[in-house]
């Protein structure tokens, strides 16, 4: 999960917009996209929407999002407004899920979860005429399967194994994490507040070294035995 973790996403509404402004920007959450390429991805989002208005359903687009969001967004009286924070979220979602989506997919659970899931969908799709030559004879029968709209590839897994005490100790641990990290944040506040705190030979410290290291060793004692 570590990797998840990783991956940084806009704080607020109003940093959403600033990914459309500059690449510099952009390459901070995004590094191999270009800020050219998402400009043409929102005029033919915004394209595609204005030719689909009377009839929202019939959109054309290969942004999954875009179709199953339940904002009547053909219904909006000024659309050069109302739409473009729905496009731009719409093109950033899109670019996290092909970001996150291959980290999850080489996890168990990840793997397990979908492969159940599509066992499941696939018993409420219309069976289709499957024809296949056995000993030189085409035989006819019917098949029900039902597949992920992003076309990934990835491996089944029927069965997966989860040793729940383990997981619940994580949990634990990092919730012992989190409220140790909040104490030890109060604690640095008020010591940035002394004037020997940044006595020490690099200038660039905020804090001296050896206050940093006292820091850091009371943090990893605040975690193992809270």
């Amino acid at each position: 999960m570590a990797a998840l973790a990783d991956i940084d996403r806009p704080a607020s509404k109003k940093e959403l917009p600033k990914l459309f402004e500059t690449q510099a920007i952009l390459a901070e959450y995004f590094p191999n996209a270009k800020l050219s390429a998402v400009d043409i991805e929102y005029s033919e989002l915004n394209s595609a929407m204005s030719l689909s208005k009377k009839d929202p359903l019939k959109i054309i687009t290969a942004y999954d999002l875009l179709k199953r969001t339940n904002w009547p967004w053909h219904e909006s009286k000024n659309a050069k407004r109302d739409w473009k924070p729905l496009i731009r979220s719409t093109i950033v979602e899109t670019k996290y899920i092909e970001k996150y989506r291959p980290i999850l997919l080489k996890m168990h659970a990840g793997r397990f979860l979908r492969t159940k899931l599509q066992l499941l969908l696939a018993e409420f799709v219309f069976p289709k005429t499957v024809q296949d030559q056995v000993d030189g004879k085409t035989v006819t029968h019917f098949e029900k399967k039902w597949n992920y709209p992003d076309n990934m590839v990835w491996r089944a897994l029927q069965e997966f194994a989860i040793d729940f005490k383990e997981e619940l100790e994580r949990v634990q641990y990092r919730s012992r994490h989190l409220v140790a990290r909040k104490d030890i944040a109060a604690i640095v506040a008020k010591i940035e507040t002394f004037p020997l705190s940044r006595v020490g030979p690099e200038k660039s410290h905020t804090i001296s070294p050896g206050v940093q290291r006292a820091v850091t060793s009371l943090i990893h004692v605040s975690v193992l035995y809270s």
